[in-house]
């Protein structure tokens, strides 16, 4: 490699190389970590092997089932759609306005 090559190459502030890319760490973190390491080995602290959590329990699905009567409102439901239509999604969304022009 010629010397001067080699010179553009070991210039840093050459425009022909990118800066060389930071590391992912962050300085502060770095040393709070090396920190806590420290104060750690100092007072002699043993960390306690982590433990797995225990199996879950069984659940019984009956107090999962519905106890309200919801054919109570059956009939509000059907005053309902018969003011609003029983139209198919695909019938409502060919009618939609989607230019959201004001109605005529």
């Amino acid at each position: 490699m010629s010397a001067q090559r080699h010179a553009q190459h070991s210039d840093p502030t050459t425009t022909s190389h990118p800066p060389a890319p930071r590391l992912g760490v962050d300085r502060r973190t770095l040393l709070r970590g090396a920190g806590l390491l420290g104060a750690v080995a100092a007072t002699g602290t043993v960390l306690a092997p982590a433990q797995a959590a225990p199996a879950p329990t069984e659940v019984d699905p009956a107090a999962f089932r519905l106890t309200a009567d919801y054919t109570k409102y059956t009939a509000r439901v059907e005053a309902l759609l018969e003011q609003a239509g029983r139209a198919s999604v695909s019938q409502v969304m060919d009618d939609a306005n989607h230019e959201r022009t004001p109605p005529r």
